[in-house]
């Protein structure tokens, strides 16, 4: 979910588009965009967004062709043609400038880049969490530790989370060096009914992590859950929040249960939104 002044965008797929947008201020729905489909301008399920800093536009990772394209924010039309396809064991990715993409998949360890100049794919040397705790590191543990990605807006740190356990990385995007990684609690997993399918299998007593996140230039919003399936994990009303350095500040109780978030980048309100039948806006003043 992102806010562009009075607009909210919420990824929220429908039968014909995967993005909603709506006025801020009185909950109204303005429009919708990322066409589902095959065509110019058509994406496909799941396809993640970011706002991307070189443009100030929307940018789609198209992860079932795993391409990346720029809508503009005022039209909502695409402004740019696809990519040339990323590396296929990509998840989610990240444009961290012109040519540079970072991201998560099916990778040996956690984090990979992609130069769109060289096509080169380069793994960094960073494992994934839990090996203290004896998780197994195989492809299915990407699927286990999905979470979203974020570019701080002045582009100089990534944050990572799961929606699965309470995990976050920090990362210097230049560097690409971990500034500080907390794990909280492994994901409770099972194995697959089918060993030839990668898929997201976790038990039902697993208690998850952070279900929906925002960042400004300042701080990291992370909403979570700690619930477990029978709980109705998807929803929650507290929030983490933290600085750049991943040290906690404050813990924010909402009055009610919401599915995600977002932070105006002047950390002065933050906007969530819940579907219960209908799209629920809700606005809340910080300072």
């Amino acid at each position: 979910m992102i806010s562009l002044g009075e607009r909210l965008i919420v990824s929220s797929k429908d039968t014909d588009f995967l993005f909603q947008v709506f006025d801020i201020n009185n909950g109204k729905k303005i429009t919708s965009f990322g066409k589902i489909g095959e065509g110019p301008c058509e994406f496909e399920f799941p396809t993640s967004i970011q706002l991307d800093i070189k443009d100030k536009e929307l940018g789609l990772f198209n992860r079932k062709r795993w391409t990346y394209q720029t809508i503009d924010p005022n039209t909502f039309e695409c402004s740019s043609s696809p990519t040339s396809p990323l590396d296929f064991n990509f998840q989610k990715a990240l444009a961290v400038n012109d040519s540079t993409f970072f991201g998560i998949g099916i990778f040996k360890n956690k984090y990979a880049t992609y130069n769109l100049n060289s096509k080169k794919t380069s793994i960094l040397d960073v494992p994934y969490p839990f090996v203290e705790q004896k998780l197994d590191v195989n492809p299915k543990i990407a699927m286990n530790q999905q979470g979203d990605l974020h570019l701080k807006p002045d582009g100089t740190r990534i944050l990572v989370t799961s929606i699965f356990s309470p995990f976050f990385d920090i990362i210097d995007s230049k560097r690409l060096s971990i500034i500080k990684r907390s794990e909280g609690w492994a994901p409770s997993t099972m194995d697959s009914d089918d060993p030839n399918v990668l898929t997201t299998a976790v038990k039902e007593d697993n208690r998850f992590g952070y279900i929906s996140s925002s960042v400004t230039d300042t701080n990291i919003y992370l909403l979570f859950s700690g619930k477990k399936f029978s709980e109705n994990p998807y929803s929650s009303s507290i929030i983490h929040v933290l600085d750049w350095e991943g040290n906690k500040i404050e813990q924010l109780n909402l009055d009610m249960e919401v599915e995600s978030i977002t932070v105006t980048e002047d950390n002065q309100t933050l906007i969530a939104y819940f579907d219960d039948g209908k799209a629920n806006i809700l606005t809340y003043r910080l300072n």
